[in-house]
């Protein structure tokens, strides 16, 4: 959440999360990150 973040890693409408499943010797972490800008060019790509 942005108010966790440090003053100079903030911006409005980011965000990242991070996950970490284990079954037996197996671990996997599954890293999110929201990028608008992106999501926005892919929107636009689709609806031309």
């Amino acid at each position: 959440p942005e108010p966790w973040l440090p003053a100079a890693d903030t911006a409005r409408g980011l965000w990242a999360r991070r996950s970490r499943f284990d079954r037996g010797a197996l671990s996997v972490l599954v890293a999110e990150v929201f990028l608008p800008a992106l999501c926005t060019a892919i929107h636009d790509k689709d609806h031309v």
